[in-house]
């Protein structure tokens, strides 16, 4: 048994799941286009799931972390 697979594993399982590179690009296109009030409602949740197809859990949980990582930092540059 080769001792990388193990590691490969278990890094895998710790770091969970990630979106592909097509579905962050979605929700990133989506997050520039609604600048001003980066808070999808409930039908645009339910559309980007179905582009994206990923769950509403992952969508809500990768808006909020854009929301501090991207949108937040943008904004604040913008006040300087």
């Amino acid at each position: 048994k080769n001792e990388d697979q193990d590691e490969d594993s278990s890094y895998k399982k710790q770091r969970g799941h990630h979106l592909s590179d097509e579905a962050v690009a979605v929700l990133q296109a989506w997050l520039v286009s609604h600048f001003e009030d980066p808070y999808p409602n409930e039908e645009e949740k339910a559309a980007l799931v179905r582009m994206t197809k990923v769950s509403l859990r992952q969508i809500n949980n990768w808006m909020s972390n854009a929301r501090v990582r991207i949108w937040r930092p943008a904004v604040l540059s913008l006040k300087d």
